[in-house]
C-alpha cells in the first residue's frame, strides 16, 4: 500500500527504542515515530508513554526511500499555554548626571579659617599637608621609598 504526507493511519507499537516508536501500520508496513514527534511535551523516555501492542493513531509527515517517518503530535491539539508573566521591577530613572559646569565658571573660595592666616603660615600648612601624603606613599613602597621590582629587590638603576 502506498501512502502519502498528510495521510492519517492507525497502527499498533510493535517496537519502542531510545529515539522512537516503530508502528506497524498494515501488514508489512511499518513506520517510525521519532521521540520529538510523539508529544507536544518534552519526552525523556517513550516507555512512560506508551508500551508495545498500545493502539495509536498518527499522521504520515515524510516517506523517503521506502521509509515511513509519522508524527503523535501532529494529530494532537494542544492546550493553549498560559504565559507566565514574571512581575516586573517597578523603575526608578536614575537622577540626572549635573555637571558641574566649565572650570571657568567656578567661583573659587578660600576657608574662612585660611582666610585671616599670614603667607608663611599657609606655607608651613601646605608643606606639613605635602610631608604627610609623601610619608604615606613611602610607607605603601617600602621602608625606603623606593619600589620594588616583582621579584622582590630593588631595581639597579
Amino acid at each position: 500500500m502506498e501512502w502519502n504526507v498528510g495521510d492519517i493511519v492507525e497502527g499498533k507499537i510493535t517496537g519502542i527504542s531510545k529515539f522512537g516508536a516503530f508502528v506497524e501500520m498494515a501488514p508489512g508496513a511499518v513506520g517510525l515515530v521519532h521521540i520529538s514527534e510523539i508529544s507536544t511535551e518534552y519526552v525523556s523516555d517513550i516507555g512512560e508513554i506508551y508500551s508495545v501492542g498500545d493502539q495509536v493513531k498518527a499522521k504520515v509527515i515524510s516517506t523517503e526511500k521506502g521509509k515511513i517517518s509519522l508524527s503523535i503530535k501532529q494529530l494532537s491539539t494542544p492546550a493553549p499555554k498560559k504565559k507566565e508573566f514574571k512581575e516586573k521591577k517597578q523603575h526608578t530613572p536614575r537622577p540626572k548626571y549635573q555637571s558641574p559646569g566649565r572650570p571657568g565658571d567656578v567661583t573659587w573660595e578660600i576657608p574662612a579659617q585660611d582666610a585671616d592666616m599670614s603667607f608663611e603660615d599657609k606655607l608651613s600648612k601646605f608643606k606639613m599637608t605635602s610631608d604627610e601624603k609623601l610619608f604615606d606613599l613611602k610607607k605603601k613602597n617600602g621602608a625606603d621609598g623606593r619600589r620594588r621590582s616583582k621579584r622582590g629587590a630593588a631595581p639597579i638603576i
